[in-house]
């Protein structure tokens, strides 16, 4: 096999790795428990730390979406990005969370809209290193 595939399978092996473990398990692949006093986050599977946030000391959330082709089909996912201090500190998806809509409605009362926030593969990586 010629040098150079190998190390174009092997960036590519890294680059997928670093997105599923970097990206979507640091940012996005959350255990979250909300109250009607806080926000409780554990990070990576819930494997991290669990890391509290009164709601009374959240700035609000942003929301945003994401369309995923697979299979020639295309999936729409709805995110919320709650913030504290320009930081986001939880990311609820209805990609990854069964109960996101009730999350969604129980934020929307209890927390102020920030507004949309476009979502780009720099900007998640950017988050993801951030959070």
């Amino acid at each position: 096999m010629p040098k150079v595939l190998v190390i174009i399978v092997t960036i590519y092996t890294l680059a997928t790795i670093i997105k599923l473990f970097l990206i979507e398990g640091l940012l996005k692949i959350n255990t979250l428990q909300i109250n009607s006093r806080e926000v409780i986050v554990k990070k990576a599977w819930g494997f991290l730390n669990e890391k509290k946030y009164r709601l009374k000391d959240l700035d609000g959330y942003y929301t945003s979406t994401k369309q995923l082709r697979r299979k020639q089909q295309t999936f729409t996912y709805n995110y919320l990005l709650i913030m504290q201090k320009g930081k986001i500190v939880a990311h609820i998806s209805n990609q990854y969370h069964q109960n996101f809509n009730e999350m969604n409605d129980f934020i929307k009362v209890n927390l102020t809209d920030l507004g949309y926030k476009k979502s780009t593969i720099f900007l998640d990586i950017k988050n993801a290193l951030k959070f």
